[in-house]
């Protein structure tokens, strides 16, 4: 009988641990205005040792604007901006403009924290960890079958991000992390436009 209350005791500590956890995010992402970090962002396609890696920049801003500038290894803006995606190559002078509906799991993360999108609405809670110094959520979309599970990894002090996992159905891995991430207070106008000589590529 000991062995019983002590189980249900732990169960439900484990349960109010994991709601409590994503409703404190939830409630800080309500709060702030955007957010911007430097980011490093690695792929692992299944099968290869090596990740291909690229470095960059990000700032989102609500009510639905994201800036991705990469710096290296190619120089590559992704832009945001409600209803549309625009992906430029500057070392290619190429683009291409597409609806959001086809952004990637990565500015769908992103995207949900500045239109203060339910997670719950969005992912099945699997899993949450804490350790010293983090908080780690494990989600999968409600909406996107080939998504295996998607990874949060949260600072402690601030419920900042700091990096976010993505594995497919075919083992393949994004992972993005985050330096210098900060919460914006105040609201930031963020404004891309392609230069005029820009070649567009049908998508």
């Amino acid at each position: 009988m000991k062995k019983i209350a002590l189980f249900l005791i732990l169960f439900i500590v484990n349960f109010s641990f994991a709601k409590d956890i994503v409703e404190e995010l939830q409630k800080k992402i309500s709060e702030i205005k955007g957010f911007q970090a430097d980011i490093t962002q690695k792929t692992y396609q299944s099968g290869f040792s090596s990740p291909d890696i690229f470095y960059g920049k990000v700032l989102a801003v609500k009510p639905d604007k994201i800036k991705i500038e990469y710096i290296k290894p190619y120089k590559q803006i992704i832009y945001l901006n409600g209803t549309k995606v625009i992906l430029y190559s500057i070392e290619e002078n190429q683009a291409i403009i597409t609806s959001a509906d086809n952004s990637v799991l990565i500015t769908e993360v992103l995207e949900m924290i500045i239109k203060n999108k339910s997670i719950k609405s969005a992912f099945n809670v699997l899993e949450t960890k804490e350790t010293n110094d983090t908080y780690k959520i494990f989600l999968k979309p409600k909406n996107n079958a080939e998504v295996k599970k998607l990874e949060l990894t949260i600072d402690k002090s601030n419920l900042s991000l700091i990096k976010i996992s993505a594995q497919d159905a075919d083992n393949n891995t994004i992972e993005v992390e985050f330096e210098k991430f900060k919460y914006l207070s105040n609201p930031v106008n963020i404004n891309f436009n392609l230069p005029k000589n820009v070649k567009i590529l049908n998508n």
